[in-house]
């Protein structure tokens, strides 16, 4: 769709203001800094292969790529190029630990772009903080990804993604005004993702004088008959309107499980996760509405 498209070129232009901003932060930065002699490094690390995140991760990498080469077409940076190392992270964490961890010592690189998840960045950003170097979030929308270290002399940590909680205001005051009775769910999947949201989700709704009338976790690749038990469970209580805090592939599952729970079309909302389009492509049904930001 349009909108899809206009995600993915923002999502490429992100990373090439991404490049921008580390060449600013490489040309101020000490010589002696930059590891060894030759090309200025600038690593990228993000899942690329799986249905979660992927797709948002392949559109980074070619923002990422795009934007190298107009740098060293330019003239690259302090008279050196700039080179790219790029890892997949496969979506596992402790795979795009050990990317950083090699791109640090092993690649002498000076900042890293990624990565497309929140547990991955959640679970690595403390080694790129304690070893000075910079760090920018391309996609990982979790709050707490730039807010970790903000009380240190550096923050080595930026964003380019909007955070989960500004992003959850946005679906909230949607979702708020097209269910009458404010008779609101919250679904999440037991990623730091779903969790993150989860709990910023909460806090907004707070803020509205409103509390969920249920809630309910999953985990990533849970049966339909769990999920489609737990949407039974939101029919019961009388709940209008969800929101769906998972990776797509999880908010796929339970569009997918609502099918199965007949007579019930509640209104759907979700963030930025739901850009990718994989999960359109997944859907057996397009009779369900979803919201992304």
């Amino acid at each position: 769709s349009v909108t899809l498209r206009a995600r993915q070129l923002l999502l490429v232009v992100g990373l090439v203001c991404s490049i921008v901003f580390l060449i600013y932060v490489v040309e101020r930065t000490p010589i002696s800094t930059q590891g060894t002699p030759g090309d200025i490094v600038i690593g990228f690390n993000a899942d690329m292969s799986s249905s979660g995140t992927g797709p948002a991760g392949i559109s980074a990498r070619q923002g990422f790529e795009i934007a190298i080469d107009e740098v060293n077409a330019a003239g690259g940076v302090l008279g050196k190029n700039v080179r790219g190392v790029i890892y997949d992270d496969q979506l596992d964490k402790e795979r795009s630990k050990k990317n950083v961890i090699r791109l640090i010592n092993e690649d002498h690189a000076v900042a890293i772009i990624g990565p497309a998840n929140s547990g991955n960045a959640l679970h690595w950003i403390g080694i790129a903080q304690e070893s000075r170097v910079t760090v920018i979030s391309p996609i990982a929308s979790n709050s707490e990804i730039t807010q970790r270290f903000k009380d240190r002399a550096r923050n080595y940590i930026f964003r380019v993604a909007p955070t989960d909680l500004n992003e959850i205001r946005v679906v909230v005051a949607y979702l708020l005004v097209h269910t009458p009775n404010e008779r609101i769910a919250i679904l999440y999947d037991t990623t730091a993702y779903g969790l993150g949201g989860q709990k910023d989700t909460i806090n907004v709704l707070a803020r509205w004088g409103v509390v969920p009338v249920f809630m309910a976790a999953f985990d990533r690749g849970a049966s339909t008959s769990s999920i489609v038990r737990i949407l039974e469970e939101a029919r019961a209580v009388g709940v209008e309107g969800i929101v769906i805090y998972a990776l797509s592939d999880s908010t796929t599952d339970v569009l997918n499980a609502l099918t199965f729970v007949p007579d019930y079309q509640p209104l759907l909302v979700g963030p930025y996760a739901n850009v990718i389009p994989s999960l359109r492509h997944h859907l057996r049904t397009s009779s369900r509405i979803c919201l992304a930001i």
